[in-house]
């Protein structure tokens, strides 16, 4: 393993104490340039271990949403310069791939709109605005409904999910019983400890 793999631990306790800082005091500047947040060179898998660390110091879930969105804006081009994995074509995650991209151009559009508006209220336009929520909340609505979970969407393209090995449900229960026992918050439990 490289030093880079080797090191995520401290760079994302890192990530997040600087998390945590900045709940409690709120100068970003500084705290940005104390934890050289911008200089260092962060993967996904340190946000995982950034937020393992946050949820353990900290239960408000409210500051911890603006604190989440304030630390992905700083780390947007970090983040982006991360390779994207390959995803084999006629996938599930290549279906749910191609689902974003298409939301994602109609969020583009939809942003153009709302300029417009902004500059001239005309009603046509308004109109087009209204009809493009309506279209977005029947996205929700498909993406919230039983029928369009994932193994609905493997049976219906000819796809099938692996077998569940005979044992998971045994392993869930032990989590879960794990869970239960403990004195702490279940949150509290680290991923590794279980």
């Amino acid at each position: 393993m490289s030093e880079f793999t080797n090191t995520i631990i401290q760079r994302g306790e890192k990530l997040g104490k600087f998390m945590i800082e900045l709940i409690n005091r709120g100068n970003g500047a500084q705290l940005t340039k104390n934890y050289k947040i911008l200089e260092t060179k962060f993967i996904p898998k340190d946000i995982l271990v950034a937020f393992d660390y946050v949820f353990e110091h900290e239960d408000n879930i409210e500051k911890i949403k603006i604190i989440s969105n304030k630390t992905f804006n700083l780390l947007y081009k970090t983040l982006n310069a991360y390779p994207t994995p390959k995803i084999p074509k006629g996938t599930v995650l290549d279906y749910l791939k191609q689902d974003n991209e298409k939301i994602d151009k109609f969020m583009k559009q939809t942003k153009e709109l709302v300029k417009q508006v902004n500059k001239s209220p005309d009603a046509g336009i308004i109109e087009k605005l209204y009809q493009r929520f309506e279209t977005l909340q029947n996205v929700k609505k498909h993406y919230s409904a039983a029928k369009h979970y994932i193994p609905s969407y493997w049976k219906k393209h000819g796809k099938y999910p692996p077998k569940r090995p005979p044992n998971s449900y045994g392993q869930y229960s032990r989590t879960k019983n794990l869970a239960k026992k403990s004195k702490t918050n279940p949150r509290n439990l680290r991923r590794q400890s279980i």
